[in-house]
C-alpha cells in the first residue's frame, strides 16, 4: 500500500506545522515521492518513507543540528537502509519497538559532516560511542512509535 501524504497531513502526522516542515524539506533535500511537489504553484506529495525522513529532519533540527549536517545524516547508509524498510505502518511499529537511537559523533565544521552515524540499541552503547567526543543521540524509536500511533488513527 502506497500512501500519497500531502505537507498538511506530514505537518499533522509529526506534530509539527507547515511552514517548518516546508523549510526542512527544502533546506534538507528532502524531495517529495510524488507528482514534482515544491514547484511553484505544486503541492508536495509524500511517501511514508519520506515522512520518516521528514520526521527525523524534524528531530535532528530540535536536537540542534543545521540543514548541511541533517542532509549529511540523512544522505548515510545506516539511515537509508533504516529508511528503506519503512513501507507501511506495520514496518514503522516493528522498527519503533526496537527502541534504537541514531548516533551522529564527531562533526567537522568546516565540511558540515559526521565522522561517524550509527543506528544502536542502547543507551550505554550511545555512552561508548560520544564518551571521546562529542555528537547528538536521537531516539529513533520514540519517533517512529509516535508517528505508528499518529498512523493508526489517520
Amino acid at each position: 500500500m502506497s500512501l500519497d501524504i500531502d505537507i498538511q497531513q506530514a505537518s499533522s502526522l509529526l506534530n509539527t506545522d507547515v511552514l517548518r516542515l516546508n523549510k526542512l524539506a527544502v533546506r534538507c533535500d528532502i524531495a517529495p515521492s510524488f507528482g514534482g511537489g515544491g514547484e511553484k504553484g505544486r503541492r508536495r506529495h509524500f511517501s511514508l518513507r519520506d515522512v520518516c525522513r521528514l520526521g527525523l529532519a524534524v528531530w535532528l533540527s530540535n536536537a540542534g543540528l543545521r540543514a548541511p549536517a541533517i542532509r549529511d545524516v540523512l544522505r548515510r547508509q545506516a539511515i537509508r537502509s533504516l529508511l528503506s524498510g519503512l513501507n507501511n505502518r506495520r514496518d514503522v511499529e516493528t522498527e519503533a519497538k526496537r527502541r534504537r537511537f541514531l548516533v551522529a559523533a564527531g562533526f567537522h565544521g568546516s565540511t558540515p559532516a559526521f565522522r561517524e552515524v550509527k543506528l544502536v540499541g542502547s543507551p550505554k552503547q550511545v555512552g561508548l560511542i560520544l564518551r571521546e567526543e562529542s555528537g547528538i543521540s536521537v531516539p529513533i524509536g520514540m519517533l517512529l512509535a509516535s508517528l505508528a500511533v499518529h498512523l493508526e488513527s489517520w
